[in-house]
């Protein structure tokens, strides 16, 4: 199964439904924390939660290493951690 196929598509609307250590995946650019583009599509895993959900602290590793806050509208879709 590709990790597309993984995600889970529940998040418009819910952003309570994404967890700590779940993974997400970018439906637009977003800056990181040091100024580098994270481009659509990266996938990334929620390591902080702001103000309930109203944004994500992820870390991402591809293309590069970097850290961002993101919204829930920026996020396309989420695989819950199953650990």
């Amino acid at each position: 199964m590709s990790v597309a196929a993984a995600f889970s598509r529940s998040l418009p609307g819910n952003p309570a439904a994404v967890r700590e250590l779940d993974l997400v995946r970018l439906a637009v650019p977003v800056r990181s924390d040091a100024g580098q583009d994270v481009p659509a599509g990266a996938v990334g895993t929620v390591v902080g939660i702001w103000a309930g959900g109203s944004g994500f602290e992820v870390e991402f590793s591809e293309p590069f290493e970097a850290l961002a806050t993101v919204r829930p509208r920026e996020i396309a879709d989420h695989q819950p951690f199953h650990g």
